[in-house]
């Protein structure tokens, strides 16, 4: 741990220690001994909300109604995957954009943006069928189709 004042620079590409504070050139062991020492304030990892934690553990499946088999394959699911990712994850699990998927093809969606798009594509069209095409694109920002 080091003091919020203390700070490493460099003049001619020699580096050297400077305290803010004191606005002057010093070394290790003159911070540690300074009297005027402040840590900087260590921050806990943040933790899923319950309500996070809850939307989680309801995923369901607007394509699928068995979740325990692996939707491409039938093998035994190892992860759910939400098709929509990133700000819109949220917005997958409450509308069950969500597929049981294996390792391998869960592995095999993140890395080949074919199959991802073909699988967005077919929840938009599922979607569809009980949804305008205006309510997708609010709710999800852009058309796959």
């Amino acid at each position: 741990m080091s003091c919020i004042y203390f700070t490493k620079r460099t003049h001619k590409y020699k580096p050297y220690f400077f305290c803010r504070l004191n606005k002057q050139v010093i070394t290790f062991n003159d911070c540690k001994n300074c009297l005027e020492i402040k840590y900087k304030e260590i921050k806990s990892i943040k933790s899923k909300t319950n309500k996070l934690a809850k939307l989680e553990k309801n995923r369901f499946s607007i394509l699928t109604d068995n979740m325990q088999k692996c939707y491409l394959c039938n093998r035994r699911k190892e992860h759910i995957h939400e098709i929509y990712k990133g700000s819109n994850r949220q917005r997958s699990m409450k509308n069950g954009f969500c597929i049981p998927i294996c390792e391998e093809h869960h592995i095999e969606t993140e890395n080949n943006s074919k199959l991802d798009k073909d699988l967005k594509k077919e929840c938009q069209e599922k979607y569809e069928e009980t949804h305008s095409r205006a309510d997708f694109i609010n709710l999800i920002g852009q058309s796959y189709l």
